[in-house]
């Protein structure tokens, strides 16, 4: 059996929300993937340099939400400007500036 390592040890936290409340935070944990995904896309591809700690983040993150969904069988997600075409906007804009990026090391590699 191996030994659990100290930040391995499950702790429990118990934060107090108002029902409406939960929504507003599975919300914040949302954006908070996208902007992560995002600025990892553009800042990796800009210096063409490519690492896991951020896709390792966002599903340690993501793994939280699940548990939060899970616990209190609220799964809808509450934003203000960062509603789903705003997202898919943006995503668009990131995906194309991440694409020039690439192209762009791809001269400089030739």
């Amino acid at each position: 059996m191996s030994k659990l390592k100290n930040n391995d040890i499950e702790k429990e936290v118990t934060i107090k929300l108002k029902e409406w409340e939960i929504p507003y935070l599975l919300g914040a944990v949302s954006l908070g993937v996208y902007l992560e995904d995002w600025c990892a896309a553009l800042v990796q591809s800009d210096i063409n340099s490519y690492e896991t700690y951020s896709i390792r983040w966002i599903g340690t993150i993501a793994n939280i939400a699940e548990q939060i969904k899970t616990q209190t069988n609220i799964h809808s997600e509450r934003t203000e400007y960062g509603y789903d075409e705003v997202l898919k906007s943006m995503g668009r804009w990131v995906i194309q500036e991440y694409l020039k990026n690439v192209k762009a090391q791809n001269g400089r590699l030739l």
